[in-house]
């Protein structure tokens, strides 16, 4: 594979994982867990899940 392959491969790859957490984000803030707790569990910043809920309440 050619060093843009897996430059692009990489980057496909972090991006998945970044929408899983905001995925397993969201269904946590539906359970009524905590930020810090949420953080500490799918690593995004507090500020990150405080994002999240506010764009969960206007959708």
């Amino acid at each position: 594979m050619t060093e843009l392959g897996k430059s692009l491969f990489e980057e496909g790859f972090q991006e998945g994982k970044l929408e899983n957490a905001i995925e397993t984000a969201r269904r946590a803030i539906n359970q009524g867990m905590s930020d810090e707790l949420i953080s500490d569990l799918v690593g995004l910043s507090i500020r990150e899940i405080q994002i999240i809920r506010i764009v969960a309440k206007t959708n």
